[in-house]
């Protein structure tokens, strides 16, 4: 076949459909693409003929994207060569991808080439992905000289191959070079093909599937390429092609087969590529049904399925799992997971009945279900994924016959398929499923711990307990426990065997919480191997009469029993009964019985059902009266035979969710409290579940208590320290304070339903007993829960429970301490640093001595500080003093109001005594710093010891009139020793320790002698003004350096005092003093001189201004600035913009200035700023982020300024109105503003910069300011202080419907050049700062109205009046005319008269003819009607036409300014005589006919209207003749400054005569908003006396 240059095609087809990116249902047909190549081609790596990589175009798009093909030869051995005629190893022709052959080399005679095709974006190397990449291959055989053409890629769970169903190609499978590839397809072996581009032959060809793939590797071989004749002149073609139909051609002629078994009827479907089930794997071709006793035959057969088990059944799935194989139980609704693509309908039957066929009712579960899908369209255009995701229900019946069954899909072209052979494009798939009324719950069963001799069926979740042997016995427990506090309902199933009569013993179901959980062995035999669980509830389901030592009956029966004393040879008696026993009659029938068993918490009642009747009912509460507080329990099943047996068998088909349980681990006199997890709710890091409480002297045996802190012995002044995690918690805590071993005395709970408020996680207690606390080891127990209220040892549904074994001591807990008890900051006296000492009073419990037994707990609150101390290790007692007792003592002249501040000793005693300290600050600690003082003047040889773990003690200050105390420091100032001089005198001092948490001290003295303690803490508060938020304040202690420590004792007088220095960082030079609250102050000076930090540059709405800022820190940059300023003067500082200073720093990239220590900032004020005084505050600490109150701050400092924002310098201002000088209370059009003449709102009013002088501004020219008028007419004008000076123009816009008729310069007077009085426009020059120009009068007058537009017919010599009104809007005088008339044909002369209608009556009566039209004065609002009366000449021909216009022409008041108002009426000639009428009415802005805002309440001939009012016009027309009128057809168009505000349209009835209506709008479309002509053409005859109504409604134009 293959000789000379003629190469014989083998042609590869490709086939793509674009990804599937979403899952959902579509529109059209799915198609597929079709790539053809455009015959470019490029070799774009390597070189022809050998390893290179090929760019193909194609003609084809992807949702506008053109796409490339990438061909890459990965490897070849093919000597074939291009020239003489002979083509390119790998070309493009014919719009196809060709691919030659050829051996020549001595090795052997095989030519190959391997090859990845890669479909890219056009010009990239970018890949698309395709649902299914389809490769074709054309006239597969072979030639005199070579072997067969083959094809070689690797078939797996995405890629297949397919043949026809007459295919002479074979599939081999077969592992090929190396295991590069698994399957080939040989061409046919002898014979020529036909198979080509143009004609078919598909038993020579074969097709490759790969799906969800951007990417397919082929290899194309011959094993004899000519290798051994005919040299370059012979080769092998491939032809490679993307057009859709080639493997449409391939399969046409296949067809898809089911597998059920036999006798049910074959079925199958026309095999077509653009519709099936599945993911994209068209089926393959079956010879006939696959019948199979699994449904699985086709699976994997058919012709190109056998390689690799092509299972092309893979479209229907539930859960994710394959349809094959799936339970299905009655009553369920059961959701199918189909898989489709192309456009189609859905079909699918279930076998319920086992009957080997699909035709009884109710057995059709989805008919014709559309499945549409758009696939992919030729261009690309609008595509979307190839496969469709359908969730289909399937309802169950409440019967069917239990075994295996089977289920068919079908997915076709065309509806009602048929569970037949049909001959329609799609897909058939048949499944084997389960059906079985039994319906066990797998995940329960499975996980359910077995002993004995129990054994379970892991496919259906039936448990045996005991084969029908003798002596067996078998259990069954949950692998978890449920929960007795929340309600649940228990189903499960009993098969108790088939033998009545010699049957036995029994199943029993039970919750317990043996000591051995769920590997609790009872007793069996006739305790059903439940007996001696403890403690347990149990239900017997009992069969055998084993005598009234059980209780038992004759029947099988039931019954809810303790089984705690239930033994191998008697039951418990009636003790053990917690209902009645009942009759079952009997149950051992071969038959499942249905239990159901509910338990409600809230009423304590456990009932069940036996096969669906209410067996028993019992209420008790089982979790306290058996559980003993225990909610947690397993739940299973035993059952045992003896002499006698049975089958006996459960199934569990619903159970309560089983949970994890945390127990307390301290020894079980203090119950057994347990919590669910679960929950996010959880003590400290972790908790694990635990297998049952624990009884551990220690309370250590739980590994995961770890969220609770003790301080130390309790009780203690410092908190026990809880960590909590989840939301909506409570804490409960309890302490065993007189070591009874229970936690039952209202004082041993120390926690009550705490919560986490501040979110932190952590919860402070403070264990503070008020009675006896008995000294030793104790216990302590906490409990976190979303349960409030929770006790000691019930169950929780959720958190975690955490014991610990404490040590305790006896205490005396004092009352806390305050301002008001005698601590706190002295009110008066003149001691240094009064407001930074806290002095503390030592009231407690009206204490007078302290033993040597005592330990005192005290604490102090002053507002954001508490301190704690402890004083123990009294060796003598002591007394609290009040300073002053004594006519020596000094320190209470310093520090005034304060007392009883003094320890000292008691009754000539000699004591010693510790005071361990604890410091806080909102809340968190801080460093202690203790000041210590002589409360009693120290005498006569007496002697004070003071010692500190902290600091060194520094002398800061001596009392004034100090004269007989002496010092001196020992251990480099830890110990300091006051003693006095050798003669009396008087005398105290102040010395300080930092850092301290202990100091000692011991009083040496023959009489009295007592220290006062205080505690240092200073802080720094603002001073601004009242009603500004608190600032919170800067906590900057004093660092206390440099002072005297002689190791000799030393006259105090003449020891170096220590000084105090302020800590850095803080604003300005100096630091800042001490305050215990902000110093509220009208000028923000309360603080004096020490807010230095911040200067202030003119601060002036809309321009810039500097802040300089100097801050005092140890290193430059190392603090945060924060500054706000109260623009908008609102008494806070936290609006938009205020914050004018947010953590920046020295020499940060905010700061202008470089010098350290100094800041400067450059802001902006903001143009609407509040003019006057306001407030600025600005806080520099260490600490980012600082809010502008309610925070106190650890170190820094707070200045707070009064500060002035200044009026902006601008130009003089310009002010006036626009409005109607229409002489209404006053002058008309005289320029001046009468109070009843109204202003015209949102009128543009502009200042236009003149830049060259010619008194002539244009929209070009520059604007200097602008504004649009109020409400009332006025407007105001300011320029910028750079414009003074300027040639300016003022330029207002006159609004429709008026003329502009005056203007007035106002208080500008000669300044403005007011020039034409109607030309809206005045010239001058921008006045100074300081110049006010206003009274700019801007004066408009309304045009006058003339309306309506009339129409009418005649009969020759016939007249006949159209009346007209006339509304003047300003003070004038009108002349009204007729103006020629336009009258066709032109002769014979028409007639016309003009009047006036005195009472607008429309006739012509009264004075009416003698009334003048000329010179007729009107003022504004005046209305008058006229009457023009029209005569047709006797010989005017029938369509004659005569227009005739009326002018008004108005003069204005005053003025020369004259403006006309014009109608026309129109009149023709006919047969008869058409009357047409026009009115008007107002029916207001909402366009609604009687509604609330109607203006009129009839329709008139004319009226007044408003800017966005509605009118309704009502065009009345009437046959006046004798002789019917044919062609009547109505014109109008919509009046000036108005256009329709709803469509117009023909009038809903006609008249007689007339028989339809046509509506035109030559001017637009019919429409809100349209303006022009309307045109009703009516088709018939209006007969005499006949009249109809056409009307439209349009709305006033705003502008």
């Amino acid at each position: 076949m293959m000789s000379n240059n003629t190469p014989t095609r083998r042609v590869l087809s490709f086939f793509l459909l674009l990804p599937a990116l979403f899952l959902s249902m579509f529109s059209h047909q799915a198609k597929a693409v079709s790539v053809p190549l455009s015959g470019a081609r490029s070799v774009i790596s390597g070189q022809d003929c050998a390893i290179a990589t090929y760019r193909f175009g194609t003609n084809t798009t992807y949702e506008g994207q053109a796409l490339d093909l990438l061909v890459e030869v990965v490897d070849e051995d093919n000597e074939h060569s291009p020239g003489g005629g002979r083509p390119s190893c790998v070309t493009a022709g014919n719009q196809v991808l060709e691919v030659y052959l050829n051996d020549q080399d001595s090795a052997n005679d095989v030519a190959f080439v391997d090859m990845r095709l890669t479909l890219v974006q056009a010009g990239t190397t970018s890949p698309v992905e395709v649902d299914r990449f389809i490769v074709t291959g054309f006239d597969l055989d072979s030639a005199t000289g070579t072997s067969t053409d083959d094809l070689y890629f690797n078939t797996g769970p995405a890629t297949q191959s397919y043949v026809s169903d007459n295919s002479q190609t074979a599939v081999l499978s077969g592992s090929y070079f190396g295991g590069s590839y698994n399957t080939r397809i040989r061409g046919r072996t002898s014979g020529n093909c036909t198979d080509d581009s143009t004609s078919v032959d598909p038993e020579c060809r074969a097709s490759v599937v790969f799906v969800g793939t951007s990417t397919a590797n082929i290899r194309v071989q011959n094993d004899n390429a000519y290798g051994t004749t005919n040299g370059l002149g012979s080769y092998r073609g491939y032809y490679l092609s993307f057009r859709v139909d080639d493997f449409e051609d391939l399969i046409e002629s296949n067809t898809d087969y089911g597998d059920t078994p036999s006798p049910y009827p074959s079925s199958s479907q026309s095999i077509s590529s653009e519709i099936g089930l599945g993911r994209g794997l068209v089926p393959d071709s079956d010879g006939a049904q696959q019948q199979s006793a699994n449904a699985d035959g086709d699976d994997n057969d058919g012709a190109g399925g056998a390689v690799v088990n092509f299972d092309d059944e893979d479209g229907v799935a539930v859960d994710g799992q394959a349809l094959d194989g799936q339970v299905f139980s009655p009553g369920q609704t059961v959701d199918m997971d189909v898989s489709t693509y192309g456009t189609g309908y859905l079909n699918a039957w279930f076998d319920w009945n086992r009957d080997n066929d699909f035709s009884d009712p109710g057995e059709r579960v989805v008919t014709n279900l559309y499945i549409e899908n758009n696939g992919e369209t030729n261009s690309g255009a609008g595509s979307s994924n190839f496969i469709t995701e359908t969730v289909v229900p399937v309802s169950v019946p409440a019967t069917l016959a239990d075994g295996n069954s089977f289920a068919k899909f079908k997915f076709t072209r065309s509806q009602n398929p048929g569970v037949g052979n049909s001959g329609d494009d799609g897909e058939v798939e048949d499944y084997a499923i389960t059906l079985s009324s039994l319906f066990c719950d797998l995940p329960v069963s499975t996980s359910m711990q077995l002993s004995g001799t129990a054994t379970r069926d892991n496919s259906t979740g039936e448990i045996t307990l005991t084969q029908d042997l003798g002596n067996q016995a078998g259990a069954a427990w949950s692998d978890n426990r449920i929960s007795l506090l929340s309600p649940f309902t228990v189903e499960f199933s009993v098969y108790l065997g088939t033998k009545n009569a010699s049957g036995a013993d029994g199943i029993a179901f039970a919750f317990q919480n043996d000591p051995e959980g769920n590997a609790a062995t009872g007793v069996f035999g006739g305790a059903l191997g439940m007996g001696g669980l403890n403690p347990a509830v149990a239900v017997e389901f009992d069969t055998y009469n084993n005598g009234s030592g059980y209780g038992d009956i004759a029947n099988d029966h039931t019954a809810i029993y303790d089984p705690q004393n239930y033994t191998d040879s008697s039951g418990g008696g009636a003790a053990s009964l917690f209902s009645s026993v009942v009759d079952l009659g009997n149950i051992e029938d071969g038959n499942w019985h249905t239990v159901q068993l509910n338990w409600d918490p809230v009423s304590d009642q456990l009932q069940y059902f036996f096969d669906g009747n209410l067996t028993s009912t019992v209420n008790a509460d089982f979790v306290n009266t058996v559980f003993a507080g225990d909610p947690n329990v397993y739940f299973g099943f035993t059952a045992s035979t003896g002499g006698s047996s049975n089958l006996q068998k459960i199934c569990v088909t619903s159970a309560p969710p089983q949970v994890l349980v945390d127990y307390g681990d301290a020894p079980i006199s203090f119950g057994e409290p347990s919590h669910i997890l679960g929950s996010s709710l959880r003590l400290g890091d972790d908790v694990s579940p635990d297998a049952l409480s624990y009884d551990d002297v220690d309370a250590a045996a739980d590994n995961f208590d770890d969220g609770v802190i003790f301080p130390g012995a309790l009780p203690n002044l410092s908190p026990i320290e809880i960590s909590v995690s989840g939301d909506d918690g409570y804490l409960q805590g309890w302490v065993d304070w007189n070591g009874d071993g229970v936690f039952d005395e209202p004082q041993e709970r120390i926690a009550t339903d705490l919560q986490d408020e501040d979110g932190d996680g952590i919860i402070l207690v403070t264990a503070a007993p008020s009675d006896v606390v008995v000294e030793g080891d104790t216990y302590a127990r906490f409990r976190w829960s979303s349960v409030q209220g929770l006790n000691a040892t019930e169950g929780a549904p959720d958190g975690e429970v955490e014991d610990y074994l404490i040590t305790s001591r006896s205490v005396s807990l004092c009352e806390a301490g305050s301002s008001g008890s005698g601590g706190g900051i002295a009110s008066g006296g003149n001691g240094p640093f009064r407001d930074a000492i806290y002095w503390l009073d030592w009231n407690c419990l009206g204490k007078n001595v302290f033993q040597t037994t005592d330990v005192i707990l005290k604490s102090w609150v002053f507002g954001p500080v508490e301190i704690r101390a402890t004083v123990s290790d009294i060796t003598a007692p002591i007394e609290p003093y009040t300073t002053g007792s004594w006519n020596g003592d000094l320190l209470d002249n310093l520090y005034v109001g304060v007392n009883p501040i003094g320890l000292g000793n008691f009754d000539n005693t000699n004591p010693s005594f510790r005071i361990d300290w604890e410091v806080f600050l909102e809340g968190n600690p801080i460093s202690a710093e203790i000041i210590i003082a002589d409360a009693e003047d120290t005498d006569n040889g007496e002697v004070i010891i003071s010692e500190t773990n902290g600091g060194p003690w520094e002398l800061f200050a001596v009392a004034p009139g100090t004269n007989d105390l002496q010092m001196r420091f020992e251990n480099g100032g830890e110990r300091m020793l006051l003693s006095s001089l050798p003669a009396d005198g008087v005398g105290s001092f102040l010395a300080m320790t930092q850092g301290v948490t202990t100091t000692r001290h011991t009083i040496n003295t023959g009489g009295g002698q007592a220290l006062a303690f205080g505690v240092f803490v200073q802080k720094d508060h603002g001073d601004i003004a009242g009603g500004y938020p608190e600032s919170g304040g800067h906590f900057a202690s004093r660092v206390a350096q440099g002072g005297g420590k002689p190791t000799a004792d030393t006259d105090i007088n003449n020891i170096s005092l220590a000084t105090l220095v302020a800590p850095r960082p803080y604003l300005g030079l100096l630091p800042p003093d001490p305050e215990d609250a902000d110093q509220n102050s009208a000028n923000a000076d309360a603080d004096g001189p020490e807010e230095d930090g911040v200067t202030f540059s003119p601060l002036i709405p809309g321009s810039n201004a500097v802040l300089d800022i100097v801050v005092t820190e140890t290193t430059a940059g190392q603090g945060y600035l924060q500054g706000w300023i109260d623009w908008n003067r609102d008494n806070d500082l936290n609006d938009a913009g205020e914050q004018v200073a947010l953590n920046v720093q020295d020499n940060g990239p905010e700061d202008a200035n470089p010098a350290a220590g100094e800041i400067r900032l450059n802001i902006f004020v903001p143009p609407g700023a509040f003019v006057g005084d306001t407030y600025a505050r600005f806080r520099f600490s260490d600490t980012p982020d600082v809010p502008d109150g309610g925070l106190l701050v650890i170190g820094g400092e707070v200045e707070d300024y009064k500060v002035t924002v200044a009026p902006a310098a601008t130009a003089g201002p310009l002010s006036g109105w626009v409005f109607e000088d229409n002489g209404v209370g006053a002058t008309a059009h005289d320029g001046l503003k009468g109070s009843d003449e109204p202003g015209l709102a949102n009128v543009p009013v502009i200042l236009y910069h003149d830049v060259d002088n010619n008194g002539e501004c244009s929209d070009s020219d520059p604007v200097l300011a602008s504004t649009f008028t109020d409400g009332d007419g006025a407007w105001q004008l300011v320029a910028a202080l750079a414009d003074v000076g300027k040639n300016a123009c003022l330029v207002t816009a006159t609004p429709t419907g008026l003329l502009s008729v005056s203007e007035n310069s106002g208080a500008a007077g000669a300044g403005i050049d007011t020039g034409a009085a109607n030309d809206d426009v005045m010239t001058l020059t921008v006045p100074p700062t300081g110049t006010v120009w206003d009274g700019i009068l801007f004066g408009d007058a309304g045009l006058p109205i003339l309306e309506p537009d009339q129409q009418g017919v005649v009969a020759p010599g016939g007249s006949r009046f159209y009346l007209h009104r006339f509304t003047a809007r300003s003070a004038g005088s009108v002349d009204f005319a007729l103006e020629a008339a336009a009258t066709s044909p032109a002769a014979p002369a028409w007639n016309d008269t003009l009047y006036r209608d005195d009472n607008c009556n429309g006739e012509l009566d009264g004075a009416d003819a003698s009334l003048p039209v000329t010179a007729v004065n009107v003022q504004a609002g005046d209305q008058l009607c006229l009457l023009v009366k029209v005569f047709a000449p006797a010989d005017a021909p029938v369509e004659a036409l005569h227009s005739r216009p009326l002018a008004a022409t108005q003069s204005y008041t005053g003025t020369a300014f004259q403006a006309v108002a014009r109608v026309t009426d129109t009149t023709r000639v006919a047969a008869g005589q058409l009357q047409l009428e026009k009115q008007v009415r107002n029916i207001g802005p909402d366009g609604v006919a009687n509604s609330g805002d109607d203006v009129d309440t009839a329709a008139t001939t004319a009226n007044q209207a408003a800017p966005g009012d509605v009118l309704r016009y009502r065009l009345t027309f009437r046959n006046q003749g004798t002789n019917a009128l044919s062609e009547v057809i109505i014109t109008d168009s919509t009046p000036a400054y108005s256009a329709l505000s709803a469509p117009a349209a023909c009038p809903a009835s006609l008249p007689a005569g007339l028989s339809a209506c046509a509506l035109s709008t030559p001017d637009g479309s019919n429409g809100i908003g349209y303006q022009g002509g309307l045109e009703w053409r009516f088709t018939g005859e209006l007969q005499p006396g006949a009249q109809g109504v056409v009307s439209y409604d349009v709305r006033v134009s705003e502008d």
